[in-house]
């Protein structure tokens, strides 16, 4: 049986509209920090209020398709430090699929 976590991963990194993304480490510890801390939830209303900036914009949609993903997933939703580590890690997650695609 395929590890829930791993399988998570695979949907993120085969998603071209989020490894497409070029996400910033600032932003993605300030996301991380949000999500561990207060959920879900607060976490998509902090990524609507990201989306309609110019800066953040692509970054904002991108990640609150991982959100989705995180959320739809039994064992990242109820443990939260696991989608703090996906979104801390994300671009790392991104260039193994980068990476493969080059071999």
């Amino acid at each position: 049986m395929n590890d829930e976590v791993e399988n998570l991963i695979n949907e993120i990194r085969n998603d071209p509209r989020i490894s497409q993304t070029s996400f910033t480490a600032n932003f993605l510890n300030d996301l991380a920090d949000v999500y561990e801390k207060h959920g879900a939830g607060v976490t998509k209303v902090y990524l609507l209020e990201k989306r309609g900036r110019r800066d953040l914009g692509v970054q904002a949609e991108a990640a609150l398709r991982v959100l989705e993903k995180i959320s739809n997933n039994p064992r990242a939703a109820i443990d939260r430090r696991i989608g703090r580590l996906i979104f801390k890690t994300l671009p790392g997650i991104i260039s193994e699929e980068t990476d493969r695609r080059k071999v």
